[in-house]
């Protein structure tokens, strides 16, 4: 279901539209590994058909890719997936209200926009669920890659909140992106045989760096919060 609203202000001639549909942030009641206690919202997540995307998180319904991907904590689920917020929303909307309400609540169970400085890795979330069952087999891609290692004190909280913010993959976004730039930049110069200052291959590299996060800003933010 889709609701349009125009956009505000004078009209224009093919002026953009902002489509809106239904949404929830909704979050999940989950027993502590360690403890069993049980712990509020802590998992929360956003979709347009929730009802489906509570029998993914379940191992009942496969994803888009039409892999069953089964959370690890789905085992210690304590009742039904919760309605925190519902509406219509643009798909910038729909994000923004699902990181305000995982500032707000601070689950330990999201990977993504999650500053808890108490937040579970996912690779530590798929062991524990190993150690309870141990036929349940851990996805390669989430396995603990072998340089990481608890970064002990404050070092390891400060790193841990830096990377979860968008600012910081911003910024080494831009950068890989400038660096690409600048490699083809001086790569191309070399192979016609006029080569280019490397101050102009850096310069060309912030230029057109800059530019595409400027124009395709959006999107690259939608992708950057789903890393």
């Amino acid at each position: 279901m889709t609701f349009t609203v125009p956009r505000q202000g004078p009209p224009a001639q093919d002026g953009p539209t902002v489509v809106r549909r239904f949404g929830v942030v909704y979050g999940y009641d989950v027993r502590d590994h360690h403890t069993d206690a049980i712990v509020p919202n802590d998992y929360v997540g956003q979709s347009r058909v929730p009802e489906l995307r509570d029998r993914q998180h379940r191992g009942l319904a496969p994803q888009r890719d039409g892999r069953v991907k089964e959370q690890p904590w789905a085992d210690r689920i304590v009742g039904a997936q919760r309605i925190l917020t519902s509406g219509m929303f643009t798909d910038a909307e729909l994000d923004a209200e699902e990181i305000r309400l995982i500032h707000a609540l601070k689950p330990r169970l999201n990977a993504r926009d999650n500053p808890n400085p108490n937040r579970i890795p996912i690779y530590t979330q798929h062991e524990q669920r190993k150690a309870r069952d141990p036929n349940w087999a851990i996805p390669d891609w989430s396995r603990r890659p072998a340089a990481s290692r608890p970064v002990p004190g404050r070092l390891g909280t400060v790193w841990r909140w830096l990377s979860a913010t968008l600012a910081f993959r911003a910024a080494v976004s831009w950068l890989l992106v400038a660096l690409a730039v600048c490699v083809a930049v001086a790569w191309g110069s070399h192979a016609v045989g006029h080569l280019v200052p490397v101050e102009a291959a850096l310069a060309a590299g912030a230029v057109v760096s800059t530019a595409v996060h400027v124009k395709y800003w959006k999107t690259i933010r939608r992708r950057l919060r789903r890393l």
